[in-house]
Order: structure tokens, then C-alpha cells, then sequence
């Protein structure tokens, strides 16, 4: 096989623009973080959100979007918004979307359910955490 055929593909890797400049808008996900458990957590305690693409079995998850919010006094449910790339939500396989409660550097409630986030549309997602 002739060495321009090989070169192929990675010259085509080349001319694809980066993420950067692709995407201009951002899309926002909505939505709230609640627990069935009547337990108060801590001042210090920390919510944090992530989008996330979870398309690839037994590999990181490769990260959207995120925040981290200090609960402080207030208690759940959680109100939370994330804006993300709405570009990088579309190129996702399959976007989905987690929580975790953290409290003096132990994790307190997690959620443990697939979330999927479809690009495109208006998001209010509730997140159920368990202990």
C-alpha cells in the first residue's frame, strides 16, 4: 500500500477545528438533587454536578460540563443549573448526567442512576441520591 494512503486519515485529524472555536452557545441543564433521608448535613457540605460522556465501557467518563455548589444552610432539594457547550453535548455518544454529596472529604450520598441528557432540548432533570 503506498505511504500517502496511510497519511490519509491523520492529515483528515488535522483539518478538523478545535473544540474552541466550534461551539458559541451554551446549552443549560436544570434540574434538582434531592435524598429520601431525613439527615441534615453539615454547613461544609458540597454538592457537585456533572455532565459527562459515558459512552465507553470501563474507561473514565469524558467531562461536559460541571459545578460545584456549597450547600451551606440550605437543604434538599438542591436547585442546580449547568450550562454546558451545546456543541460538545451534540458530539457526545451518550451524555449523562451525576451528582455527589461530599461532606469533610467523605462522600455522603451519590446518585446511582443513568441520567441521559439529549442536546437540543430543554433539560429539568431530578436527581435522586442514596447513601
Amino acid at each position: 500500500m503506498p505511504k500517502i494512503f496511510r497519511l490519509a486519515p491523520v492529515m483528515g485529524l488535522l483539518l478538523v477545528p478545535s473544540a474552541a472555536s466550534l461551539g458559541d452557545q451554551n446549552c443549560s441543564v436544570h434540574g434538582e438533587v434531592f435524598y429520601h433521608q431525613r439527615i441534615a448535613l453539615p454547613p461544609n457540605a458540597v454538592v457537585k454536578v456533572l455532565v459527562e460522556d459515558t459512552a465507553i465501557a470501563d474507561a473514565a467518563a469524558i467531562p461536559i460540563g460541571g459545578k460545584n455548589y456549597a450547600m451551606g444552610q440550605r437543604s434538599v432539594p438542591f436547585a442546580f443549573s449547568i450550562d454546558v457547550d451545546c456543541e460538545r453535548l451534540k458530539r457526545a455518544v451518550e451524555p449523562t448526567i451525576r451528582a455527589r454529596i461530599t461532606a469533610n472529604h467523605q462522600l455522603r450520598f451519590v446518585s446511582d442512576t443513568t441520567n441521559r441528557v439529549a442536546p437540543g432540548k430543554s433539560h429539568r432533570i431530578k436527581l435522586r441520591m442514596v447513601k
